[in-house]
């Protein structure tokens, strides 16, 4: 650079560094050599800052952080003379920057030298965990499993194929690289899985003999079956093998001497097969019995069935329908483009009951060919079914109910045919109703009912939810004997108004589509109206069977 260029820009060193300045954003970073050349002072910006600026470890998991400084391109990394700091609760640093989780949370990491201040930001996190699934298996000589490695990292994506596989015992059981365990010898052998610093383990028992399914569920008052394997030290399965078979908790079920489990109470507990020098078992899980359902559902010019079905989608069990499933006619046109798309996705555990409007169409034909074989014979769409200690009964209040109906003698039969201790029914039309549509039509299939101790009798037809004190066909209140009437016309279709109180109503709602859920238990059931989102009316209670 000329001696003359100094003498005259060194006056204007204010106002050639703002138009150094802008020049370099003008003209990028291709010409900051040549404005820097050109400036009078030969000063350079100085950047104090630490890298990497933000950082997230595991607890006990280490960071090295690095201060810069000097000026840009001529950065002086790890000066000896730094002074580091940070929250000590959440990470330590030391004097060469290397910082260690201590626990769970954020630390602002400052880095002096002199007068330049930088600073970085240290995330600390879980450490991570992995386990195997399943944690413990029973495998006969010859047979193969694979075991499942789920970790959880907060920092890294790890999985599977990252993992060490080792066997305590690989003469008894082996593993591979991908977790497959091969069972050789009667023994035991646990079986690791390393992923850097985390270990999980598994349990294998090379037996004689395997329980399979090795974990069931069954609902409360049902029954299920397993069975024992028995095989020679080769491999080789024994037919017809005798085992002795027991349950740990005779209060949650029972087993016999074929293997057949009776579930008596919710809970958990195990089933033992056992030969004289070995044993094997398999988990029992006795879930609740769960009915769910509504009336009065699916039409295409509204909303409010896909708001009901997006709570079916989250509830388990069977599914019931207490009539008018399509809108405004029964055609099959309307059960394809309205209930199929939303109620529809469960029709694989729908016992459907038909209304009136089904009715609309000649026979309710397309109703019968929608549903099939789960609607009863076509024609009558009466029919019952078991569920757990249960015995269920849909009704067809669209056709003949008199005394001496075809339905009426036939609803008498299967009563005496099915002594349950427990009975629930339902159909569209109800007996007892705070709206518009109470029909006395259906009072022989009441009565029927109470003579033969039934429980719960659900209906819809009346678009609203209501809850009645149990009582007689005549309408008066029974504790002893009384029939719980529930209406649940909330499945979709418009709500409609409440005309009063009617005698032994205990709670009526006609402000939120819904569902009812019943848990059926043993010798009991649970209620539980569940609103669709957006709505917070709800209705729960308990009762005991006759």
């Amino acid at each position: 650079m000329s001696q003359n260029a100094v003498t005259v820009k060194a006056p204007l060193t204010s106002n050639w560094r703002r138009f150094s300045h802008r020049l370099k954003t003008i003209l990028g970073l291709s010409l900051l050599g040549f404005v820097a050349c050109l400036d009078p002072l030969g000063e350079r910006a100085t950047v104090p800052r630490i890298e990497p600026t933000t950082a997230t470890i595991l607890r006990g998991d280490t960071v090295r952080l690095v201060f810069l400084s000097g000026p840009e391109g001529e950065d002086i990394q790890n000066p000896t003379d730094i002074q580091w700091s940070s929250d000590p609760r959440v990470a330590v640093v030391n004097s060469q920057g290397l910082v260690t989780g201590v626990a769970t949370g954020r630390t602002i990491v400052e880095g002096v030298l002199g007068k330049d201040k930088a600073y970085g930001t240290v995330n600390v996190v879980l450490a991570r965990t992995s386990s195997i699934s399943p944690r413990t298996a029973t495998l006969l000589p010859g047979t193969t499993t694979r075991l499942i490695l789920t970790v959880t990292d907060p920092v890294l994506s790890l999985g599977q194929r990252d993992a060490a596989w080792s066997s305590s015992s690989p003469s008894i059981a082996s593993v591979d690289s991908i977790g497959a365990v091969t069972a050789h010898r009667f023994g035991s052998a646990e079986i690791a899985a390393q992923l850097e610093a985390t270990t999980a383990y598994a349990h294998v028992v090379v037996s004689p003999v395997i329980v399979v399914p090795a974990t069931t569920s069954v609902i409360e008052g049902d029954t299920t079956r397993v069975r024992a394997i028995v095989a020679t030290d080769a491999g080789d399965t024994i037919p017809g093998a005798s085992v002795k078979w027991s349950i740990d908790d005779s209060l949650i079920a029972t087993i016999d001497s074929s293997g057949l489990i009776h579930a008596w109470k919710l809970g958990l507990t195990s089933a033992r097969a056992e030969l004289t020098n070995a044993s094997a078992s398999a988990t029992i899980s006795v879930v609740p019995l769960i009915l769910v359902g509504a009336g009065d559902i699916a039409d295409c010019l509204l909303t409010g069935d896909e708001e009901t079905a997006a709570l079916v989608d989250t509830i388990p069990g069977q599914v019931f329908t207490a009539g008018d499933n399509a809108y405004p006619d029964g055609r099959a046109v309307e059960f394809a483009n309205c209930y199929a798309p939303s109620w529809g996705r469960f029709k694989n555990r729908t016992h459907p009951s038909p209304g009136n409007h089904e009715y609309f169409t000649q026979g309710a034909v397309p109703y019968f060919s929608y549903f099939g074989a789960a609607a009863g014979d076509s024609g009558k769409g009466y029919y019952s079914y078991e569920l757990g200690a249960w015995h269920i009964i849909s009704l067809n209040s669209q056709i003949d109910m008199s005394p001496t109906s075809p339905q009426a003698i036939w609803l008498k039969q299967d009563l005496a045919e099915h002594q349950a201790h427990c009975v629930l029914a339902y159909w569209h039309y109800p007996l007892f109703s705070s709206g518009m549509f109470a029909v006395d039509s259906v009072r022989p299939l009441w009565q029927i009912l109470y003579d033969n101790d039934a429980d719960v009798i659900i209906s819809g037809h009346d678009h609203h939810y209501e809850r009645f004190f149990p009582q007689t066909p005549a309408g008066v209140a029974d504790s002893l004997r009384g029939i719980r009437q529930f209406i649940v016309g909330t499945g979709g279709r418009t709500l409609q108004p409440l005309l009063g109180s009617a005698p032994n109503s205990e709670i009526a709602d006609n402000s939120s589509y819904g569902v009812l859920k019943l848990t059926l238990h043993m010798s009991s059931y649970d209620w539980e109206f569940v609103p669709v989102a957006g709505k917070t009316f709800r209705d729960s209670g308990s009762g005991t069977c006759h």
